[in-house]
């Protein structure tokens, strides 16, 4: 089948290749020696298309002439592609002596064009823009009758067509004339007649099977007549008898709008024999579409370019959607599909006749034009399988009808019997509806309960006063449903009843599911299921007659399965919190309840929509709590402060004009619980508070705020003049310090740990984490501070700095990044400087979010260090997308806020300003806090 579409495809790019003119002139001379058997006048003719009335002179000069196979197409005899519609053909005929005195018939045909025949300079025949009267011959062969009255006699004929093809199909030859010549009588219904017939038979055909359509609501009749209504136009428009009533011009064009929407609906028809690719039905149809619609434009204004344009599109558009066609129902032929076959031999014999046409017009193929018997054979095939469906369908309703006479034979017996099974299942329902665990009922018209229910739902509902009562109010009269939700179910029951069943189908999950309903008397709760089941009338099963309505009551079960959620929560809080060390947890209370409580304060002390800067601190607060809690795992309090956190971005950003304080103040609250029942599983489940075992290890906390507590009094002794009580009480000052002091690794470990499940979320290895501290030391009451700085500031080089494994390979890293840390004295001041080998910092997005935020005009002209030093504005953030992790532009603001409270400061510096890609800077973040005062002279040990 492969080979066959090759060469299928081959004759299509020869069909369209151009052929140098042959220099030799057969019509120059063509000597005619009998006319026993039909003379062929195929060859290289004389062609030009100077439109000059003296072109069928005797013995003008012919040198500019083109010589052209004919019959062939003109387009090869010019190479400057203009359209052009006349063009003269010429020939010198020498005949032999017995030829003379002879009529002979000059047979030709010029398909839909204006004709004008010469025989030595006198017109012998003419076909004019409208024949009313006169055989038309537009689509037919050309008797042109003459006398041969001496030897040499001049043909010269000119063709008038919007086609640009002239001659280019047979017959092309010289006759002798015979009164009965069955061939001229062939040519004649062969190209008018039967063509006609044809498309009056198809477009009957059509007719009935959309009648049938419209009967049966069948699509697999609706296209058939379609395609036999389509093909119609395409058959009948150019034949004589519509001539004698339209401009031939606008019927030749018209016929093409045939050709697609026969085309269209070919294509369609394929789908009741192999899937059809949806894009591919959907663009085929629109081309078609704009080809038919362009027809029907040109039919009324002509342009012969665009003409020409669309006609070759269509023939391209036809060659490729019946290649398609052809290759789709050899597969359904092959599967063995009814009606494959026939579907296949139509298809198949239109792509010849197309083929046969193509190469027509081009000269390499000279034959008859067969392309409106493809288009006729093919659609009738498709006729022929509709007519077999139909047929079929027909005979199987006759051997129904057999079998339901038979039916009806023994229907009294039948009926007797039923009657008496059926009280036999009455009886077995109704035991059964008195003997269910379950509440069953039925409504019927009017909403009402049928008097037949279970006796089950007595105990449900705690009565026995059912039957007939308003099902809507008996179910939802005391549930929790608001009186919107019990009129939409009244509404939607009410419009089931009596009505398609398909209303039911496609409304159905309007219906209540699950309610719960409070006893009026003894004030008890049940939750209840409710399962809805529609019943079908017996006569008509298209119609609801009645609702079946199952009540199931679930309360224990949902009590169980609440209890099994909150167990289940509570199981993985436990995972969760015995990941972080005592200590840990305590200290990320301590800081969430911090924040909590200066959110509630803000809140409280605000009647009206704060400033700018009081909604900025909630978000950084509360942003802070998500992050820390992200860090630990702690997913129940991530997702009570991603709640508050949302609402303080919409009110920040101008999204939310309404200041609520309940609503917010219920966001805190909601946070508060969680943070109880963490503390709750930590101390009471896990017995890790400060009653448990772990008494001691979770008290070292509280010694070291109680050192802090000394070193500040230490410090603020009042020290006279005795410089020994002065060195003593500096030396005790700096041990405490280190005593309560800690380290970069100690600050830095359980942030460490966390990473793992943030790389996981990214979809990026856990990176390398180098710390350096040289030794340096910090006050524990700084401690939680700096967790909070450097869980935003490492959350952000993983997320925004270092790429995915396969971004970092192309590059030459290796796919684990890598995160620099290390801490120094300077200048009174301990110095931190972070630094990953991630991609770096984006400058251009900088400056783009800081315009697009209002922190910058579009025009000013700002420094890269100073663009970059941006980043610690609020709502600044180089972040493709908001997630969980980052990207709202609050992470490095708060870090700064942070810093500010503690007396230092955050900036960013370029670590080497060459070694950047396009628009990203490598960089590194250098933090700055105070030196404690007592932290004088670093000792190089660990901290106690």
């Amino acid at each position: 089948m492969n080979k066959v579409f090759r060469l299928i495809f081959l004759i299509f790019i020869l069909s369209f290749s151009t052929f140098s003119n042959s220099k030799e002139c057969d019509s120059c001379s063509i000597k005619v020696d009998s006319l026993e058997k039909p003379f062929s006048l195929a060859g290289n003719w004389l062609f030009t298309r100077d439109d000059n009335p003296s072109n069928k002179n005797l013995g003008i000069s012919t040198d500019s002439w083109k010589k052209i196979k004919t019959p062939g197409g003109w387009k090869p005899a010019y190479k400057d592609g203009k359209i052009y519609e006349v063009g003269w053909y010429r020939g010198n005929f020498e005949f032999a002596d017995n030829l003379i005195g002879q009529e002979v018939v000059f047979l030709v045909d010029t398909y839909m064009g204006e004709m004008n025949v010469y025989l030595d300079e006198k017109e012998i025949y003419s076909r004019g823009s409208r024949n009313a009267y006169e055989r038309f011959y537009s689509v037919q062969a050309i008797p042109i009758r003459f006398k041969v009255t001496k030897r040499n006699h001049l043909i010269a004929f000119r063709v008038d067509t919007i086609l640009m093809t002239g001659v280019y199909q047979r017959p092309f030859e010289l006759r002798k004339f015979n009164k009965k010549d069955l061939n001229l009588a062939f040519w004649h219904v062969y190209g008018g007649e039967f063509r006609g017939y044809f498309g009056i038979i198809l477009a009957a055909a059509g007719i009935f099977f959309l009648i049938v359509y419209f009967r049966t609501k069948n699509d697999f009749y609706f296209l058939p007549g379609m395609v036999g209504l389509g093909t119609f136009p395409f058959l009948i428009f150019p034949i004589d008898i519509v001539q004698k009533f339209f401009e031939p011009r606008q019927t030749f064009i018209l016929h093409y709008v045939g050709i697609a929407i026969t085309l269209l609906m070919h294509y369609k028809y394929t789908q009741f024999f192999a899937r059809l690719h949806k894009f591919w039905e959907s663009f085929y149809t629109f081309v078609l579409t704009i080809i038919a619609v362009l027809f029907i434009y040109l039919s009324i204004n002509y342009h012969g370019k665009l003409f020409d344009v669309n006609r070759t599109i269509l023939f391209a558009i036809v060659l490729v959607i019946t290649f398609k066609m052809i290759y789709l129902t050899f597969k359904a032929m092959r599967a063995g599909k009814k009606g494959g076959t026939i579907f296949f031999c139509g298809e198949t014999f239109l792509v010849i006749t197309v083929l046969n046409d193509l190469m027509n017009s081009r000269g390499l193929l000279p034959t008859v034009g067969t392309v409106y018997l493809g288009m006729g054979v093919s659609t009738f095939a498709i006729v022929i399988i509709a007519i077999n469906n139909y047929t079929n369908t027909y005979i199987q309703n006759q051997n129904l009808l057999v079998d339901l006479k038979a039916l009806n034979d023994g229907l009294e017996e039948k009926v007797k019997e039923r009657t008496r099974e059926l009280a036999e299942k009455n009886e077995d329902i109704n035991t059964m509806l008195h003997n269910l665990p379950q509440g069953v009922l039925t409504v019927v018209k009017g909403n009402i309960i049928h008097k037949e229910y279970s006796s089950y739902l007595e105990d449900i509902f705690e009565t026995k006063e059912i039957a007939n009562k308003n099902a809507i109010e008996f179910l939802f009269g005391n549930s929790t449903l608001s009186n919107d939700q019990i009129s939409q179910v009244k509404t939607t029951v009410e419009n089931f009843i009596g009505e398609d069943m398909l209303n039911y189908e496609v409304n159905e999950e309007l219906l209540i599911k699950e309610i719960c309903i409070k006893n009026p008397t003894s004030g008890s709760e049940k939750y209840l299921e409710l399962l809805w089941s529609p019943i079908h009338s017996v006569d008509d099963e298209d119609t609801l007659e009645k609702i079946l309505v199952c009540i199931r009551d679930i309360t224990k079960i949902k009590a169980l399965t609440a209890e099994s959620e909150e167990q289940k929560k509570k199981i993985e809080m436990i995972s969760q919190i015995l990941k972080v060390l005592p200590d840990d947890f305590g200290e990320f209370i301590g800081s969430a309840n911090k924040y909590i409580k200066e959110n509630t304060e803000l809140i409280k002390e605000k009647g009206e929509l704060p400033p700018i800067g009081v909604m900025e601190q909630l978000f950084r607060n509360m942003h802070t709590i998500k992050g820390n809690a992200r860090t630990h795992d702690f997913v129940y309090v991530s997702n009570a402060a991603h709640e508050a956190e949302q609402e303080y971005d919409q009110l920040r950003k101008g999204l939310k004009k309404d200041w609520d304080p309940s609503l917010l103040i219920l966001h805190l609250e909601e946070l508060e619980d969680a943070l109880k029942i963490y503390e709750d599983v930590h101390d009471n489940v896990l017995g890790r508070g400060k009653e448990g075992s772990n008494e001691t290890s979770s008290g070292s906390g509280k010694i070291k705020e109680d050192i802090n507590e000394i070193l500040n009094l230490v410090n603020t002794v009042n020290l006279n003049d005795p410089s020994k009580i002065r060195e003593d009480l500096k030396t005790v000052s700096n041990r405490l310090f280190h005593l309560a002091a800690v380290n970069l690794e100690s600050i830095l470990s359980n942030l460490i740990k966390s990473l793992d499940s943030l790389a996981e979320d990214l979809e990026k290895e856990v990176p390398e984490v180098a710390i350096d501290d040289d030794g340096v030391l910090f006050n524990y009451e700084k401690s939680s501070a700096l967790k909070d700085i450097f869980t935003h500031i490492i959350r952000n080089s993983i997320d925004h700095g270092i790429e995915t494994p396969q971004e970092r390979e192309k590059k030459g890293k290796s796919s684990k990044g890598k995160i620099t840390i290390k801490a120094f004295e300077e200048e009174g001041f301990n110095k931190i400087t972070i630094a990953d080998d991630g991609q770096g910092l984006n400058i251009k997005k900088i400056k783009e979010k800081a315009i697009e935020s209002g922190k910058l005009k579009s025009g000013d002209d700002v420094d890269p260090q100073t663009l970059a030093n941006m980043v610690f504005l609020s709502g600044v953030s180089t972040a493709k997308e908001v997630t969980d992790v980052s990207g709202r532009g609050v992470g490095m603001d708060a870090v700064k806020s942070f810093l500010k409270n503690m007396g230092g400061d955050i900036e960013i510096n370029f670590l080497n300003e060459q070694s950047s890609n396009g628009d990203m800077i490598s960089f590194c973040w250098v933090i700055k806090i105070p030196k404690d005062l007592s932290n004088q002279s670093i000792l190089h040990s660990e901290p106690a």
